[in-house]
């Protein structure tokens, strides 16, 4: 169990577990894993016995009364003897004087209009060439970063801020507070005044600074409601996402509060630090359980799919497909489409100044993106995430198990994924690839419409006075258990020719990430399996890499993303039930894809 730290917790009386003995060790421990603090020190019952078989008094010490709290407005505790119990009293002071809101401090740049401005206007003139005899994606890309983090250390240096209040509005910048801290100090300044109105220059101060305030308001307003989506407004879940930060319901949380200590095989980890370390080994060393050998999986695909073709179900219409180059039109619309607030990830390069720069930045990159595509390869950094542990509101907090990680990618490399994604969709869609009832990560597709065809059968089943047996089945980790080898040969299958499967091969070859966990960041680690949650491509290869199984089971299937359900009439499945899952067990052995059973 563990309690959440935001809530201010005081516990006093007799636990009857003696904290100065071996029989308050539970409670003792308790204490360490909830950074609370028992504020009473000395014993709290003296018990005078008379023992017949010793025919002698003795006396007994232990400490059971307790004043217990996670917070420091305990300032004094005092033990006092008490004429008609063995209990002593207990009397503590506390102090509620309210305290100061201290706020966290992290880096980072003054983005303001203005210095806006003066980037773009810098990069204007940006002086890059790109050698298209150079082949070392690392290199381009570190000259052009280099030319563009240049440009921000000379007119938005890093520097300390402070986090922003929870209750002011999400378009409220740096800028803006700092016009509005202006203008409060002249309204000061002149009501403090003996001065008249009309003669008071401060006052006229204050008045052109309340305009001046009041319609950068307005202009940010504007701005941060046209960069939302129509969707951002559909859809219910994003609809709370998006006000979370201005209406608080009684339930919500100014932030959800992770817990400080941690427990993996056996070991107590307290430390911010180690446990970035330990969460990211946790999510770099996840493998499946199939005991299948690489040669029995390759061979296993090879025969699936030659079988696939035979039966006509996987018919390829067009050529093979090969990645195309793109055009300035798509990356600049690309760029506008950006979330000016989304992460920097590791090229610390602001999507703000990515978008705001839009006009001078789209020519430069549509050329490395081509030019990446030309000789088949990410620079390393594009592929390197800032991964953020997410509790799955399920399970032991304290458990690394019930943590998902979020991948922060460079905005400049999602771009790129997004046109490489593009592409990659008009060819699946062209053949029909993807299986029909797939209805995760597609335009058009989401839980719902696999919902409602779901009960569309039902109803059907039911006319027919029929009865309906479904089989619903997870997988476990399944983004984090896609193998690229196997992803790989699936896209060869498909009609991947050799330089996009160069290209993607590249895209899984040296990829790093690092945890942040409580502002502090991890060592770099290497990842060798799975797809990243958090990047543009990862959803769509992992579609690819399941697609298979739909056309493999004999079931009517819908699928939404790692959720797969079968179904079929029960008077034909009841007796062949066990058979019809063979093909399914023996797809996730040599896929190795694991079933999460607890789920399934």
């Amino acid at each position: 169990m563990l309690l959440d730290p935001r809530e201010q917790l005081y516990i006093f009386g007799d636990l009857n577990m003696d904290l100065k003995s071996i029989k308050g060790i539970d409670l003792t421990n308790f204490l360490i894993r909830n950074d609370l603090k028992n504020f009473v020190n000395e014993h709290t019952r003296v018990c005078r016995s008379f023992y017949k078989d010793k025919k002698k008094y003795q006396t007994s010490k232990s400490l059971i009364d307790v004043c217990i709290s996670n917070h420091d407005k305990v300032v004094d505790v005092k033990v006092i003897g008490c004429p008609f119990s063995d209990h002593k009293f207990v009397v503590a002071a506390l102090d509620f004087t309210p305290a100061k809101i201290k706020r966290f401090e992290t880096i980072g740049r003054s983005l303001s209009e203005k210095n806006l401005i003066l980037i773009g206007d810098h990069l204007k003139d940006l002086n890059f060439i790109l050698d298209p005899n150079n082949n070392n994606a690392d290199q381009i890309w570190a000259e052009l970063k280099k030319k563009i983090i240049d440009i921000l250390d000379l007119i938005a240096p890093l520097k300390t801020f402070k986090e922003r209040p929870q209750d002011i509005a999400p378009w409220e910048d740096e800028e803006l507070l700092e016009k509005k801290k202006a203008r409060d100090y002249f309204y000061l300044k002149y009501s403090n005044s003996n001065n008249s109105f009309a003669s008071s220059d401060d006052y006229q101060k204050y008045r052109n600074l309340r305009a001046e305030f009041q319609s950068l308001q307005r202009q940010k307003m504007k701005d941060y409601f046209e960069s939302k989506k129509i969707k951002d407004f559909k859809n219910s879940k994003l609809y709370w996402e998006f006000y979370s930060s201005s209406i608080k319901i009684k339930s919500s949380k100014t932030e959800d509060f992770m817990p400080t200590v941690f427990m993996f095989e056996d070991t107590e980890y307290t430390d911010p630090a180690e446990i970035g370390n330990v969460f990211n080994t946790f999510f770099t060393s996840l493998s499946s359980t199939s005991l299948s050998s690489e040669s029995d999986c390759d061979n296993y695909i090879d025969r699936t799919f030659a079988k696939l073709k035979r039966e006509n179900k996987i018919q390829l219409k067009t050529g093979l497909f090969k990645f195309s180059h793109t055009n300035e039109n798509i990356v600049e619309k690309l760029i506008q489409n950006l979330n000016p607030v989304s992460g920097a990830g590791l090229s610390e390069v602001p999507s703000k100044v990515i978008k705001h720069t839009c006009s001078s930045l789209a020519p430069i990159l549509t050329k490395i993106f081509n030019h990446c595509i030309d000789i088949g390869k990410f620079p390393i950094e594009w592929k390197s995430a800032i991964v953020t542990p997410l509790y799955k509101n399920k399970g032991d907090k304290a458990d690394f198990n019930n943590y998902r990680g979020i991948s922060v990618l460079p905005p400049i490399a999602k771009i790129f994924e997004k046109i490489l994604a593009m592409q990659i969709m008009i060819y699946l869609n062209l053949n029909g690839i993807l299986f029909e009832g797939q209805h995760g990560f597609r335009n058009g597709h989401s839980c719902e419409t696999a919902l409602h065809e779901l009960i569309s059968e039902l109803n059907k089943n039911k006319n027919k006075t029929l009865i309906s047996l479904l089989l619903f089945i997870d997988f476990r980790k399944a983004f984090d258990l896609v193998d690229s080898k196997k992803l790989l040969r699936k896209l060869f299958h498909y009609g991947f020719d050799k330089s996009a499967l160069d290209l993607i091969a590249n895209y899984f070859t040296d990829r790093f990430q690092t945890i942040k966990y409580d502002k502090k960041r991890s060592p770099l680690m290497s990842i060798n399996l799975g797809v990243p949650q958090g990047s543009v491509l990862g959803p769509l290869f992992f579609l690819i890499f399941i697609n298979d199984l739909a056309f493999i089971v004999e079931f009517l299937t819908k699928i939404f993303a790692d959720d797969t359900t079968f179904d079929k009439d029960l008077n034909m499945l009841i007796e062949r039930f066990v058979l019809k899952l063979k093909p399914l067990l023996d797809w996730c052995d040599h896929n190795k894809l694991d079933l999460n059973w607890s789920k399934t």
